[in-house]
């Protein structure tokens, strides 16, 4: 039970993290349609850009 909760704890902000990715890249939350030699680069992009929105704007519940 320990293990999960730990797990659960580290669980939530990953969610919350790929949930605003997804709001914010919206490509990213239906099958990727597009060249899949430029998923890596496109996807690779769409983390940092969504990690530097974070920076400004902290995860919330709601994403």
């Amino acid at each position: 039970i320990k293990e999960h909760d730990e797990q659960c704890t580290i669980r939530s902000p990953v969610e919350r993290f790929f949930g605003r990715l997804k709001q914010i890249f919206s490509v990213f939350s239906r099958i990727y349609r597009y060249d899949h030699q430029n998923f890596d680069i496109d996807f690779d992009n769409a983390v940092l850009l969504t990690n530097e929105f974070i920076c400004k704007t902290e995860l919330t519940e709601d994403d």
